[in-house]
């Protein structure tokens, strides 16, 4: 992604609510200025909920896309990616939202996705994002290099769509 430009990463404590984590989302993308929100699994659900919200074009790798029924599995002592302990709640699960349909989004797949259905996935949201699907690969997305122009190509359309190139 640094062959793009400048990139912040951030850390997510899930084991808040839907509504704190939007409004943290949301301040921190404001006040950093970005020009586009780039996540991977419950990061693509958030990227493209804020993108949706704030008007920034977005790109969601591996997507969740219905986190209220896919973080069951996780109720309880769970383990972020990075091997933090929270603890998520049914009433922090249930009050995800549905995906965001709107927006100018970019959705990438990997097809080899072990954890999310990737045709289920791009049959729920090739009718209102470009969804792009590369064969093999993984949940963690193993094709960004061959991504890069596809993204550079969306940051530059949805500049367009919002009069910002």
């Amino acid at each position: 992604m640094e062959k793009l430009g400048d990139v912040e990463g951030r850390n997510i404590d899930y084991s808040k609510s839907f509504s704190l984590l939007s409004e943290i989302l949301c301040m921190t993308i404001v006040g950093s200025g970005a020009d586009m929100i780039v996540g991977t699994s419950l990061g693509g659900y958030w990227a493209a909920a804020i993108g949706s919200k704030l008007g920034v074009p977005f790109v969601a790798i591996n997507p969740a896309v219905d986190p209220a029924t896919s973080l069951l599995s996780k109720e309880g002592k769970s383990r972020t990616y990075t091997g933090e302990s929270i603890t998520l709640t049914k009433e922090v699960i249930s009050g995800y939202t549905p995906f965001s349909l709107d927006g100018c989004g970019l959705i990438l797949l990997d097809l080899g996705d072990e954890v999310f259905s990737s045709l289920e996935t791009e049959k729920r949201l090739s009718p209102h994002y470009h969804v792009v699907t590369f064969n093999g690969g993984s949940h963690r997305f193993a094709h960004m290099a061959e991504a890069l122009n596809k993204i550079r190509q969306h940051e530059h359309i949805c500049g367009l769509a919002y009069g910002l190139d």
